[in-house]
């Protein structure tokens, strides 16, 4: 896929252990880069970035290198970390993989029930350890969410111009023991995933009405799980 916006590549040098006031300008200063830029006739609906708009996070790197408000933003299709450029309209890639962003939830149009994702997790479906999943609860049962982007484009009749549409696929995780399970929004589907409590599981869900097509109904009988 072609890039819509500036893009820069960034080598960032390696930096102290520990938790350090890392803005957006140490990223700039602790690396370089050489922006690209490519223009496009394409009309965007939708959008493949989480959050939409730019939100500070406290971000962590392998060896335990911690980074707080930083600015970020990541591609779920290009499976990308950005930050913001020094100059308007570009955006900095961070170079390497993150095990962990927690981002301010009080970001405006922050939407999503947590807002820290992780990387690391046993492969599993087409995900592999460099796949991030938003973590909604852990626990001996996780309970992970993660996004795939389905791109389609059309030209309307007479136009130049190209219609770009993301729509975001929505998928869920019960990590537990150790391994990676694939969760459906079926109650019974879910209560096997998690049946050394199946009966305190059923009678819950009897009892308060509970339904996991709904997500914060399923984050709730998941952290009643990790009570037991």
């Amino acid at each position: 896929m072609k890039p819509l916006l500036f893009i820069a590549i960034v080598l960032c040098a390696q930096v102290a252990f520990g938790q350090l006031n890392f803005t957006n300008s140490n990223f700039l200063q602790d690396g370089m880069g050489q922006p690209l830029f490519e223009k496009s006739n394409i009309n965007i609906e939708g959008s493949p970035m989480y959050p939409r708009k730019w939100c500070t996070a406290t971000i962590v790197m392998p060896g335990n290198k911690a980074y707080s408000n930083v600015s970020l933003r990541y591609d779920w299709e290009r499976r990308i970390w950005f930050f913001p450029g020094k100059e308007a309209d570009t955006e900095l890639e961070i170079i390497g993989i993150p095990e962990k962003v927690e981002f301010d939830k009080n970001c405006d149009g922050f939407k999503e029930l947590s807002g820290i994702l992780k990387s690391g997790y046993p492969a599993i479906d087409k995900n592999d350890k460099n796949t991030f999943y938003i973590v909604l609860t852990e626990g001996k049962a996780s309970l992970l969410k993660s996004y795939k982007i389905k791109t389609t484009d059309s030209k309307p009749y007479g136009s130049a111009s190209v219609i770009r549409t993301y729509t975001r696929q929505e998928s869920y995780y019960i990590f537990k023991d150790g391994q990676m399970l694939s969760l459906q929004k079926n109650n019974d589907a879910f209560i096997e995933l998690l049946k050394d409590q199946q009966e305190q599981l059923r009678s819950y869900m009897t009892q308060k009405k509970k339904n996991i097509k709904q997500e914060k109904d399923m984050l709730e009988l998941v952290q009643y799980y990790n009570q037991l």
